[in-house]
């Protein structure tokens, strides 16, 4: 069973993965991603007020958009996650769900993940929002802002830009791998596999939120 987690799909996992084939990408450090949507008034607006009812949603906007980036930071770090800090308030919206929170991952070995997501960008529109990821590895530095990937390798400083897909694509270029994978009789990506060991992060991030402090995951 596929879940989608799209972005392990997407175009630029895709050219971080053509870098890592290269031997050139090397371990991963510490990354950094930041993803803010907007209202959460669009929700209201798509006949699914249940997104803003904790006890059917789970929570706001940490188990509905940071779910991505743990995905991603487990399958780059290619380490459990060990501890996990968070802090999220609902401060902007003023609603039963948080609409911001920062959550700080470490695995074993000391990489460290920093995923901040929220629903305080102005406008409520799907196009509205910022998203940018920083990834800093033993070879390098890469950062992305939407659509543009940037690769700035040690070992001579020559800055790389690849130009790839707009968010909005990643839907239906998920479903599409999806089913390649299916005809193929392939496991997919992102199975109930990974979606359980982001899970397990996710309960520590609330505990964590709840009880101030550091939570390990076992």
């Amino acid at each position: 069973m596929a879940i989608p987690l799209i972005f392990r799909y997407s175009p630029l996992m895709d050219d971080i993965l053509s870098i890592q084939r290269k031997g050139e990408l090397g371990t991963l450090t510490h990354c950094y991603f930041r993803f803010i949507a907007g209202s959460p008034q669009r929700y209201i607006q798509a006949n699914s007020s249940w997104m803003l009812d904790p006890s059917v949603a789970g929570g706001g906007c940490t188990i509905n958009l940071a779910v991505h980036f743990i995905d991603l930071f487990l399958y780059l770090a290619k380490e459990r996650v060990r501890r996990v800090y968070a802090t999220l308030n609902s401060l902007t919206h003023k609603t039963d769900i948080e609409d911001f929170s920062v959550v700080v991952l470490r695995t074993k070995k000391g990489q460290v993940g920093i995923i901040e997501t929220g629903y305080t960008y102005p406008q409520h529109e799907q196009a509205s929002r910022e998203i940018y990821y920083g990834l800093t590895t033993t070879k390098g530095f890469m950062w992305a802002r939407d659509d543009t990937l940037h690769w700035i390798r040690r070992a001579n400083k020559k800055e790389k830009v690849i130009k790839g897909i707009e968010i909005n694509e990643y839907h239906p270029i998920y479903v599409g791998k999806v089913l390649e994978e299916f005809l193929r009789d392939t496991a997919p990506r992102t199975s109930l596999k990974e979606m359980y060991e982001v899970m397990k992060i996710i309960e520590a991030v609330y505990k964590s939120a709840r009880e101030g402090k550091v939570v390990k995951v076992v």
